[in-house]
């Protein structure tokens, strides 16, 4: 396992998530539903599952045989990551940033990304677009603004992202209920 650290994310998004992922108990939830749509369209490899938190989507991935980048800005999280991923004698490459110095970065090459259940800014999502090769995908599933007893702020307004990128192919796009949550789901074709 590779895990690298860059020091340049804020001291109150480390906290706030490191804090999250310390408090809870050392079992991983199960993968999103939505995963397999993705990987049913054979994504390019490796994937990358930026803002991975603990890794319950990177796991089901690796599970596959597929070879996953690991993102997140928790220390916590890339750890507890780590640890699950070892119980499974698997091997995941992770590093730990700043989601929002992604243009500072030269990262490793991935060949698709996996988004779930965090909200990327347009200048983010560009940038994942960009570093994509051709036939790479992305994918964004994420809570919208049906989303109960959750801020509205980190939540995506009704086709927030559907004429975005109208130099990529949006291939998906629903708004679906998974396990009572309200997600709406994007995929891109570069």
């Amino acid at each position: 396992m590779l895990c690298y650290l860059i020091c340049a994310m804020s001291d109150a998004d480390k906290i706030k998530w490191d804090l999250k992922f310390s408090k809870k108990d050392l079992t991983l939830g199960v993968g999103d539903s939505a995963l397999n749509d993705f990987l049913s369209l054979k994504p390019i490899k490796p994937v990358l599952d930026f803002a991975c938190g603990d890794g319950r989507n990177s796991l089901e991935m690796a599970r596959k045989g597929i070879d996953v980048l690991a993102w997140d800005c928790s220390r916590i999280g890339l750890q507890r990551l780590e640890y699950f991923f070892s119980l499974e004698q698997l091997e995941v490459r992770s590093l730990m940033l700043d989601f929002d110095d992604l243009p500072d970065l030269e990262p490793e090459k991935f060949g698709s990304v996996w988004i779930s259940h965090f909200l990327p800014s347009e200048i983010q999502l560009r940038w994942l677009f960009d570093k994509l090769p051709q036939d790479g995908l992305l994918a964004l599933l994420t809570f919208n603004q049906l989303q109960i007893n959750f801020n509205p702020r980190f939540c995506l307004e009704k086709d927030q992202f559907v004429e975005t990128f109208d130099f990529h192919h949006l291939i998906k796009y629903e708004s679906r209920i998974d396990k009572n949550s309200h997600h709406d789901f994007y995929i891109w074709k570069k």
